[in-house]
Formats: C-alpha cells, structure tokens, sequence
C-alpha cells in the first residue's frame, strides 16, 4: 500500500516539476519581451530628450 501511495505522489510531483518548467518558460519569454520594450522606450525617452534642445 505504502509503496503505492509513494508511486503516486512521485507521478504528481513529476506533473508539478513539469507544469513549472512550462510556466517558467513563459515567465522568461514575457520578461524578455518585456525587457526589450523597456529598452525600446528609454531609447524613444533619449531620442525626445535629444531633440528638444535642437
């Protein structure tokens, strides 16, 4: 019965490990995305700042 119980718990911890991974994936790839937007808007920031004293 124990041995049984262990078997399950192991299968469900598997599914938690890989449903994580998955999320985690999908964290990095917004914050990646995220990140290059910022980048993006500090540049557009610079590139106003630069033309207002033209």
């Amino acid at each position: 019965m124990s041995v049984q119980i262990e078997s399950a718990l192991k299968d469900i911890l598997n599914k938690f490990d890989k449903k994580l991974d998955k999320l985690d994936e999908k964290f990095t790839r917004k914050l990646d995305v995220f990140s290059k937007d910022v980048t993006a808007l500090k540049v557009d920031v610079a590139t106003i700042k630069s033309q207002e004293f033209d």
